[in-house]
Formats: C-alpha cells, sequence, structure tokens
C-alpha cells in the first residue's frame, strides 16, 4: 500500500512540475490552470487518506502524519504568500511551492 500511495502522491507532482517549468520558461508565466489540479488532487488524496484511517486502519500514527502533513501544507501557503508579498517570487511561483 505504501509504494502506491507514494505513486499516487508523486507522479501527478512531477507532471505538474514538468509542465510548469516548460510554461515559466516558454511563456514566463505559471497558469492557474494547472496548480489547481494539483491543489484538488493534493486535497483528494489526504481527504481519502484521513477517511480510510478514520473508519478502517483507526492508527494513531496516520492521523499524526496527517495532522503534520496539514500543518506543513498550511506553513508552505504562508510562506510562499509571504516571499510573494515581499516581491521575491511572482505569484505562480508562490503557487507552485505551496503546491
Amino acid at each position: 500500500m505504501t509504494i502506491i500511495l507514494l505513486l499516487l502522491f508523486t507522479i501527478p507532482l512531477v507532471a505538474i512540475g514538468i509542465f510548469a517549468s516548460y510554461t515559466d520558461i516558454k511563456e514566463g508565466i505559471i497558469p492557474n490552470k494547472l496548480i489547481l489540479p494539483g491543489f484538488l488532487w493534493g486535497l483528494f488524496l489526504y481527504s481519502f487518506l484521513f477517511l480510510y484511517n478514520t473508519f478502517f486502519l483507526q492508527s494513531e500514527a496516520l492521523f499524526e502524519y496527517l495532522f503534520s502533513a496539514f500543518f506543513n501544507g498550511v506553513m508552505a501557503i504562508l510562506a510562499g504568500y509571504l516571499i510573494w508579498k515581499l516581491t521575491f517570487w511572482s505569484a505562480g511561483d508562490g503557487k507552485l511551492f505551496a503546491l
């Protein structure tokens, strides 16, 4: 099951990273239509993990992992926003970092 989860997280992230790099180099922007599916996919996977753990596994370790992942995501969004506001990055770079 662990390798399946790793693939479910990694393959879409690598694909989005490749497309984002291509559009950033070619056009100079990272479009929102590229970032939104990544956020939705991550939200779906973490929601599935939470529900699966709640109703089937009931493992404390997985709850701690999900809390840590949620906290890490919030911190990444805040850091990306702050770096964008300080004009070190463009908005697309901040969103891609949060993803």
